[in-house]
């Protein structure tokens, strides 16, 4: 079985951002079809001028409390896929030691995720800032 996950705040598209996104969708995926989906919540800061390093201001779901990048994936570590719409290069870099596939594109989460069990997402490195 393989687990995508997908930042979101709306449930519909994907977030433009890692960082601020409250949601992962989480898609179980066992011989290249759908069989589960669920919505998992994400450690986050809303402030859209948050900082990007390890710990970060703001965060949680009222703005609370402090959150570092790697908190942001544990609610995903059974992941192996994560799609989202952009992300701050240490976040690309923490998803790819834990070893975390990341896909950067936009849209529609449902699209992306026939894309990408179809072969054809495309991921572009232009959305790591």
């Amino acid at each position: 079985m393989v687990k995508i996950a997908v930042v979101t705040k709306d449930g519909e598209r994907i977030s433009s951002h890692f960082g601020t996104a409250p949601f992962y969708h989480v898609f179980s995926v066992e011989d290249n079809r759908i069989v589960g989906k669920e919505v998992r919540e994400k450690p986050y800061n809303p402030d859209p001028r948050h900082t990007h390093s390890g710990g970060q201001r703001g965060g949680g779901q009222h703005g609370r409390g402090r959150f570092s990048a790697h908190d942001k994936y544990e609610p995903v570590r059974d992941c192996q896929v994560l799609i989202a719409g952009g992300m701050g290069e240490n976040a690309y870099r923490i998803a790819q030691a834990l070893g975390i596939e990341v896909l950067l594109t936009g849209g529609k989460i449902q699209d992306a995720v026939e894309k990408y069990l179809a072969g054809k997402l495309e991921s572009d490195s232009r959305r790591i800032h």
